[in-house]
C-alpha cells in the first residue's frame, strides 16, 4: 500500500497486530537466507484495530516496545517497522476495464473504484495490479486496494510516539505469500491463512499474488464447533492432530459443518482464478498456515473434501535451518504475516 524502505540495509521488524494479540519478529540477512534476532507476542485488548483506526495507540504502541525488550533469542533493536493489515480492514475490488497504458489506468482506476467501494474514494489509499486479460477480450483486470487513511494516519502515530517508525504497509496475504513462498515453489498455489476469527484465501501465480477473499471463520471458532481446547493439548507442538483424520464420525461432521465456508471460499476462488483472470496455470496444491491450522482434522479434512494436497506452510523456509530449533513450525506459523514482513528487506 506504501512503502518508504529507501536504499538502506538495517534490519526491519515485522509486526502483526491479531484480534487480540501483537507478534514481533526481526531478522538479519546471512547470504541468501536470514536468521532470526528475536520473537515475541504481547497481549492487547481485543478489536483495537479497526476500520476507524487503531484504537488505544499508544497503549498498543507500548505493548510492542514491551514485547520488542522481551524478544527470543535475542531483544529486537530495530526501530524500522513493517506491518501488514487483514483483508477485512481493507477494501478490494477486481475491476474489469478496455486495455490501456498504464498512465491511463492511473486515470481510470479511481473513478471506477469510487463505484464499489463504500466510502469516498478521497478517504482511501489505493493501489492495483494489473493481473492480466479475460479470455479473448480487449479488456484487463485490475487488482485494486483500498485503505483508509485513518488507519495508517493512526498507526504512524502510535508508533512515532515510541520512537519507531513504519517503512512499509501492505496486506497479510501479501506479507503471508512472502513467507511461504521458497525459491522451488513455482506455479499457481491456494493459501489458506486461518486465524483466530477469519479465514483468508489467497491465490498467487508464479509469485504473484492474484486474488483475496475473507471468510469469517477462524480456528476459535472451529475449536469451539468440535470442544477442542488447545491450551489442553500437549501435543499441539507437533501438528500430528492436524494432519490426522477426525477421531469418530461425531467430530468428522461437527469439523465439516464449521469448516464448510472456507471450503466454499477455496472452490469459488480457483473457479474465478481459472475461468475469469485467463490463467493458463493450473492448481493442484495450497499452502494452509495461520494459528488456526493447528485445528485437529483441518488438514485432512481439507485435503479429501477439496481433492487436492495441502500442504503445511512453512513460514521459515527463508530463514537458515536451524531456525527451527529455537522456534518452531507449528509455533511460526501464528507468526507468518510478521515473517513475511520482516522479510520485506530482502524478499522483492
Amino acid at each position: 500500500m506504501f512503502s518508504s524502505m529507501g536504499g538502506s540495509h538495517q534490519n526491519v521488524m515485522g509486526l502483526d497486530i491479531g484480534s487480540d494479540n501483537i507478534k514481533v519478529v526481526e531478522l538479519k540477512s546471512v547470504g541468501s537466507r536470514f536468521k532470526l534476532v528475536g520473537y515475541a507476542q504481547a497481549a492487547i485488548t481485543p478489536h483495537v484495530l479497526t476500520k476507524e483506526g487503531l484504537a488505544q495507540g499508544e497503549a498498543v504502541a507500548k505493548k510492542i516496545i514491551a514485547a520488542c525488550e522481551s524478544a527470543k533469542p535475542n531483544p529486537i533493536r530495530s526501530r524500522l517497522v513493517a506491518t501488514a493489515l487483514p483483508e477485512e480492514l481493507v477494501f478490494s475490488k477486481t475491476l474489469t476495464i478496455p486495455k490501456m497504458k498504464p498512465h491511463e489506468i492511473a486515470k481510470v482506476v479511481p473513478s471506477e473504484a469510487a463505484e464499489f467501494f463504500p466510502v469516498p474514494i478521497n478517504e482511501l489509499l489505493l493501489d492495483w495490479t494489473v493481473l492480466g486479460s479475460p479470455k479473448e477480450t480487449q479488456e484487463i483486470n485490475v487488482y485494486v486496494v483500498g485503505t483508509p487513511k485513518v488507519i495508517v494516519d493512526s498507526l504512524l502515530a502510535a508508533l512515532k510516539s515510541v520512537g519507531m517508525e513504519i517503512m512499509l504497509l501492505e496486506t497479510k496475504s501479501l506479507a503471508t505469500l512472502r513467507a511461504l513462498l521458497g525459491a522451488d515453489d513455482k506455479g499457481a498455489w491456494v493459501v489458506i491463512d486461518v486465524g483466530g476469527e477469519h479465514t483468508t484465501v489467497s491465490i498467487a501465480d508464479s509469485g504473484a499474488l492474484k486474488l483475496t477473499g475473507t471468510v469469517d471463520i477462524g480456528g476459535k471458532v472451529i475449536n469451539q464447533s468440535i470442544d477442542y481446547k488447545p491450551e489442553e493439548n500437549k501435543k499441539l507442538k507437533t501438528l500430528d492432530a492436524a494432519a490426522q483424520a477426525p477421531t469418530n464420525e461425531v467430530l468428522q461432521q461437527k469439523l465439516s459443518t464449521a469448516a464448510q465456508p472456507i471450503v466454499q471460499e477455496v472452490q469459488n476462488a480457483v473457479h474465478y482464478f481459472q475461468n475469469r483472470l485467463n490463467s493458463k496455470s493450473k492448481i493442484t496444491a495450497a499452502f494452509i498456515t495461520g494459528g488456526g491450522a493447528n485445528v485437529p482434522g483441518l488438514i485432512f479434512h481439507l485435503k479429501e473434501t477439496l481433492g487436492m494436497n495441502i500442504r503445511l506452510g512453512n513460514p521459515l523456509v527463508n530463514l537458515v535451518p536451524s531456525t527451527a530449533d529455537i522456534f518452531p513450525t507449528a509455533i511460526a506459523l501464528g507468526y507468518t504475516s510478521a515473517i513475511g514482513s520482516a522479510l520485506s528487506r530482502g524478499i522483492q
